[in-house]
């Protein structure tokens, strides 16, 4: 059985960069030391979606649709047990679709 990959990334704010970190085959957590001391914030899980360009689709990420599908931009928040889109004004949609 195929599984989603398990990737988060956060801010490494030393640096000014995201660093990618997944989880272990399995389920086991990320040990403490492959963190190294970095002291880490904003942390977002991907999402198993990709964009047009193939670059994957993050929690925080700001997305819109440029076929007429989307009215955006919508940022990409989990919520309620799944992947939604929410607009400036609150409004949101599946990530995988409209309800």
């Amino acid at each position: 059985m195929n599984q989603r990959k398990t990737i988060f990334r956060a801010w490494y704010k030393k640096e000014k960069r995201f660093v990618y970190l997944e989880l272990f085959k399995g389920g086991s957590c990320i040990e403490e030391d492959e963190l190294d001391g970095k002291q880490l914030e904003n942390w977002q899980q991907f999402t198993g979606l990709t964009d047009k360009h193939d670059k994957e689709i993050y929690e925080g990420d700001i997305v819109s649709g440029e076929d007429g599908t989307w009215d955006g931009p919508f940022e990409v928040i989990f919520e309620y047990g799944s992947w939604e889109l929410k607009n400036s004004q609150g409004q949101g949609e599946s990530l995988y679709g409209k309800k």
